[in-house]
């Protein structure tokens, strides 16, 4: 039953797990009608800024989770299906940059430091993973099509304005053809580039042991970024300003079957254009730059 905008799940036995979200960060889990769920207790506000962002990503066409907002016996909450599905074998970033230290330590010139979060940027990420996936018969083709999916997560996180795109929220389903996840957890997202947390950036674009801004960072990718993302990242910001946030509510709302509060729409979308012309002043003109990663 879906009522005010929400699932309604009454179950005094449902049984909740909390353990690591295929290969990512410790969480709740629940099955329901034989179906896994993973769970996040959130309160309304948190609740529509997930849904919204998830929207976002379908706009631009980017892989996203599939969020439900739901009352679980009484608790507020936004839940997904488990994506994967089959239990393949998981890894999130955090685990292959850490147990690859050594290779750190071989290559002291391609890292800032032997400290995992400072080298947390997308040239490290690439370097890690040729060096993980160096006995596979298709190593450069597989590498180069992981850093594509990883590129896009990191586009979408400047665009979304998430702080909060860590290690372990970038999850490589490593099968025999490995593939990055859909892109989950937006509920930091609109909050990069705020004075709060100009600082507290994750993901970054080159090697670097300084705090950035949001606007930094985006200019350090626009230095070393091939035009191939560039243009990427750019044409995502001119769809973005044109676009219809009636239309993004209305098919929230088709979704939960509830009117979103005018309140919470305000506080979704307040400074979002504004921010996104910001990073739209930082277009360079056309010119041939040095390719990010080598990966293009």
């Amino acid at each position: 039953m879906i009522k005010n905008g929400y699932l309604i799940i009454e179950d005094p036995d449902l049984k909740e797990t909390k353990e690591y979200v295929c290969g990512g960060s410790s969480g709740i889990k629940i099955k329901m009608d034989q179906e896994e769920y993973y769970v996040k207790y959130r309160n309304e506000s948190d609740i529509f800024k997930e849904l919204f962002y998830e929207e976002i990503a379908k706009y631009l066409k980017i892989p996203t989770i599939e969020y439900i907002s739901a009352i679980i016996n009484g608790k507020k909450a936004i839940i997904s299906k488990n994506f994967n599905l089959k239990n393949e074998p998981t890894k999130n970033l955090y685990e292959i940059l850490k147990n690859y230290k050594n290779f750190m330590k071989m290559h002291p010139d391609l890292f800032v430091t032997s400290d995992i979060d400072e080298n947390y940027n997308l040239e490290t990420i690439w370097w890690v993973l040729l060096y993980y996936y160096k006995d596979h018969p298709r190593k450069n083709e597989l590498v180069q099509k992981l850093m594509d999916q990883i590129m896009e997560s990191f586009l979408f996180q400047i665009i979304s304005f998430n702080y909060d795109l860590n290690y372990t929220n970038i999850i490589i389903i490593d099968n025999e053809e490995p593939y990055l996840s859909p892109n989950f957890d937006y509920e930091r997202c609109g909050l990069a580039g705020d004075p709060d947390f100009n600082s507290n950036y994750d993901l970054k674009a080159i090697p670097t042991t300084t705090d950035q801004t949001h606007l930094e960072m985006i200019q350090d990718f626009i230095n070393v970024s091939d035009q191939f993302y560039i243009e990427k990242l750019f044409g995502y910001i001119d769809r973005l300003i044109i676009l219809d946030y009636d239309e993004i509510f209305r098919k929230i709302e088709e979704k939960i079957k509830y009117q979103i509060p005018k309140e919470i729409k305000t506080d979704l979308i307040k400074d979002y254009d504004k921010k996104l012309k910001e990073i739209k002043k930082l277009k360079p003109s056309s010119k041939k730059r040095q390719k990010v990663n080598n990966v293009a």
